[in-house]
């Protein structure tokens, strides 16, 4: 080991954010640990500049007042990493800055009375994705949607590269997705890289939302948006398709990076 990797490997940093006291450690290689609010993760520089930790405040469905159900959930610990861009996006006005989120989100809240109530659509979503994991089992079809703790007013048009990811802390569900309202073509402005997974004590729910590209986007889609059913469903079908068809470390960032931030979670006892 050289006297820099050394120096790498014993290094640290404390940062203090808006949230609380927040730890990043050096790691050795390319790796940098996040520590903060019970959790600990580690991510890589060849992807991620930076990170922070906030807690998201508790909102009920009572509390929203409308059936919109956006940001319903028990207060949670939410991890933000800011991506990099990809060599092929740096000069593109395509690149957009959409941060990655890690949250975990407590399936035990003793401020409420009911959880299920409180919480109707975060917790139904919860059920779906335990059942998922329990069966080993899901359905992929275009327009069918997957677990996603907080979906917006959108549907998931393909779910690529869909698998089950195990640890010795938790199990979930992995896709590549993009949510639209609208048919248009598949490009790198609205690809993600999707995790839904229950801690193994089932205490937790665990949501993974980082934006994904592949240097083969966008893929051309002439007059998608006034186009019929069948020829949108399509599109999709063979978008998915194509995905599926690539290599995992094609993509940016690639697939075993996102599972090795994955395997590197854990709680702080």
């Amino acid at each position: 080991m050289s006297i820099l990797q050394s120096i790498c490997k014993v290094a640290s940093l404390a940062l203090l954010t808006h949230s609380g006291f927040v730890v990043a450690q050096s790691l050795p290689g390319d790796r940098i640990q996040a520590t903060g609010h019970g959790f600990i993760l580690s991510y890589s520089k060849a992807y991620y500049s930076n990170h922070s930790i906030l807690v998201e405040p508790r909102l009920t469905h009572e509390e929203n007042g409308t059936d919109f159900p956006d940001g319903i959930a028990p207060e949670r610990t939410k991890f933000t990493l800011v991506p990099i861009a990809p060599a092929f996006l740096k000069a593109s006005p395509k690149w957009r800055q959409d941060e990655a989120s890690i949250r975990f989100i407590p399936l035990k809240d003793g401020a409420v009375k009911d959880y299920a109530t409180a919480y109707p659509y975060f917790y139904k979503n919860y059920q779906s994705l335990k059942s998922i994991l329990r069966l080993k089992d899901f359905k992929i079809s275009v327009n069918h949607d997957l677990p996603d703790w907080n979906q917006g007013d959108c549907i998931q048009s393909i779910h690529a590269k869909s698998a089950i990811i195990e640890t010795p802390w938790c199990v979930g569900l992995q896709y590549i997705s993009t949510c639209l309202q609208e048919a248009t073509q598949l490009d790198n402005d609205r690809l993600y890289y999707k995790f839904e997974g229950i801690s193994r004590d089932e205490q937790f729910y665990i949501s993974i939302e980082i934006p994904i590209t592949h240097p083969s986007l966008p893929m051309p889609a002439p007059g998608l948006e006034s186009a019929a059913p069948p020829i949108v469903d399509s599109y999709f079908t063979r978008a998915e398709q194509t995905l599926n068809k690539y290599s995992d470390s094609s993509y940016f960032p690639t697939l075993q990076s996102f599972k090795d931030l994955i395997q590197s979670i854990k709680p702080i006892k």
